[in-house]
């Protein structure tokens, strides 16, 4: 799947590991390289994996806005997608 930020730049969304060394769930480039690309680690459960994606697309977004607020931002939206949405 590929979205466009803001500023008109292509990003891919892959779901895979992200390498250990980052110690993260998910990842976003920097807009400024050629092909950026967020990834989403598929082994996180669904709710989690829903709170990371959102998360990395704010950063595609606002890539210079600090960590604490795209996850508090992803965290409640992540919430009330999955309560509205998700929940059974």
């Amino acid at each position: 799947m590929k979205f466009k930020n803001f500023e008109d730049k292509e990003y891919e969304v892959v779901y895979a590991k992200p390498h250990y060394k980052y110690n993260a769930d998910g990842l976003c480039d920097n807009p400024e390289i050629k092909h950026p690309s967020i990834i989403v680690n598929p082994k996180l459960n669904k709710r989690r994996q829903l709170n990371v994606l959102i998360e990395e697309v704010f950063h595609a977004h606002l890539f210079d806005l600090p960590e604490w607020k795209a996850r508090k931002f992803s965290a409640n939206l992540g919430k009330i997608i999955y309560n509205k949405f998700l929940k059974k």
